[in-house]
């Protein structure tokens, strides 16, 4: 995400409802140029991070927070957990566990043609 959708993110985040209206021309509050506000707009709607308001003819009037953008953080939190448990642990768990039967086969092994 770039530095202008995250500036809209965190406007977003500090508005009561969560949402923006088109008709408060937020891009000067914010800054921006209006034709980049409306991009960045389209681009956070694609990647499910807001959602578009509309009046019943389908009229865009302004955008709101999805859940996914309200909590970031901690979605991101649990989805590097989930990560770190079933692949980084994971794979250690069973490299580990396969050393040990190797070496466990050698041993056994070893002790089979002492026998013979």
């Amino acid at each position: 995400m770039d530095k202008t959708s995250k500036k809209i993110i965190k406007y977003l985040k500090e508005t009561p409802d969560k949402i923006l209206l088109y008709h408060e021309e937020p891009y000067n509050k914010l800054n921006i140029e209006e034709n980049e506000f409306f991009r960045c707009i389209r681009y956070l709607e694609k990647n499910g991070m807001v959602e578009f308001i509309t009046n019943q003819n389908g009229i865009h009037l302004g955008a709101a927070l999805t859940h996914i953008a309200i909590h970031e953080k901690s979605i991101k939190w649990d989805s590097f957990k989930n990560w770190f448990l079933s692949s980084f642990l994971g794979g250690i768990i069973t490299g580990v566990t396969s050393t040990l039967l190797v070496e466990l086969l050698l041993y056994l092994g070893a002790k089979l043609l002492a026998l013979i």
